[in-house]
């Protein structure tokens, strides 16, 4: 069944808000035979919403609006699509709330918006509210139980390989041949800090399918995907610290305590993470982790000297198997002419030997310390699975 979703808000339009309500919709409907072949925004404009209505039931059958439902006056969701199906308003004494003559009420206990299912004829039209978490509620709890009951299962075949190490340019050549292969759908994700390439067949023979394209791909890649799905690169190291009853510890200076925070969001890190100091001044950096002041002075805070002093220290302040460090320069300050911004030195010290890699980063503050975070982390999932 093919589906259209009319995201409503003027917040979505001006840029107030950011609409994820479409990907989760396409998430929660994976599992049924149904696929979304447009996403629609538009303003809370009860004229706006009736002409998308009409355009949309043209080409679909079904559709799925989200926002508008409140009880505000700049809520008209609801008096649109009363209108659109030609009823009056009544009221639904279980929810206390007006609702479109005729149509089915799908309880939201999380909000004081219900959900709406109107039939006619062989329209179909799921209303519900915009609220991400009263949305995903009423996704899991209501609508797909009903769906289920009328839209076949899902024949198709999935997989997600998480990359981090190559371009999108480079995945491509690398998998150019698989590309081409019938019968698959391949969806390549650039991202911040890594790139996802999603892989799709559908029919009775899409679970073969998909496992020839997976064992073909893995060869090609190798080492450059990282996980499957919608595992994070924290948890693959988390799961390689544990597996291998190591621990770490981690120096940051650039990325001010945001590797050991990607560490320990993930639950029974205290496992394997020991601990964590951010030593942004060269005084922090002799204090806490007995850097040489001479060092500092000839090689620069930002240097692989330092890094490696730094992976070293930390490895030796707390006693533990592995010692991360990365110090670099984020900007927007702080760049010399031998040290642009980006700049970054990622150090991890081992039982016999420290190995330093520089990088050469780009974009915002922000984004820079991220892509150090993600490289840190690489550098220990490759050292973990090469050992």
């Amino acid at each position: 069944m093919k589906i259209e979703v009319i995201n409503i808000g003027s917040e979505l339009i001006d840029g107030t808000r950011v609409n994820r309500n479409l990907s989760c919709i396409a998430e929660k409907l994976k599992g049924l035979d149904c696929e979304i072949t447009r996403g629609i925004i538009v303003g809370d404009d009860e004229k706006e919403i009736l002409e998308v209505l009409n355009d949309s039931f043209r080409r679909v059958k079904m559709i799925i609006i989200t926002g508008g439902l409140g009880p505000t006056l700049d809520d008209v969701t609801k008096k649109a699509i009363t209108k659109f199906f030609n009823r009056r308003m009544v009221v639904d004494n279980n929810n206390q709330a007006l609702v479109p003559q005729a149509s089915r009420i799908l309880p939201n206990p999380k909000g004081t918006a219900p959900g709406l299912i109107l039939e006619e004829k062989d329209k179909m039209l799921v209303a519900l509210p915009g609220v991400p978490e009263e949305l995903n509620y009423l996704l899991e709890e209501a609508l797909i139980p009903y769906l289920k009951q009328k839209v076949r299962l899902s024949s198709m075949a999935r997989r997600t390989f998480k990359i981090y190490g190559l371009t999108e340019v480079e995945l491509s050549e690398k998998i150019r041949l698989i590309l081409k292969r019938k019968g698959l759908r391949f969806s390549i994700l650039p991202r911040q800090i890594e790139i996802a390439l999603k892989i799709e067949a559908g029919g009775n023979e899409a679970v073969n399918l998909i496992q020839g394209a997976e064992e073909e791909i893995k060869r090609n890649l190798g080492d450059t995907i990282y996980g499957m799905e919608e595992e994070t690169l924290e948890e693959v190291v988390g799961l390689l610290l544990s597996m291998e009853k190591k621990k770490i510890s981690v120096a940051e200076s650039c990325t001010a305590g945001l590797i050991s925070h990607r560490l320990t969001n993930v639950a029974g890190s205290s496992q394997y993470f020991e601990g964590g100091v951010i030593v942004y001044s060269n005084k922090g950096k002799m204090d806490l982790l007995g850097l040489d002041e001479k060092l500092l002075k000839e090689q620069g805070a930002v240097s692989e000297e330092t890094a490696r002093a730094m992976a070293v220290g930390v490895k030796n302040l707390t006693g533990v198997d592995l010692g991360l460090a990365v110090t670099g320069i984020a900007g927007p300050g702080g760049e010399m002419t031998d040290k642009p911004i980006g700049l970054t030195f990622i150090a991890l010290a081992k039982s016999k030997k420290t190995v330093v890699q520089k990088f050469q980063f780009q974009g915002e503050r922000e984004l820079i310390k991220l892509k150090a975070s993600q490289a840190a982390l690489n550098m220990v999932r490759l050292s973990l699975i090469k050992k």
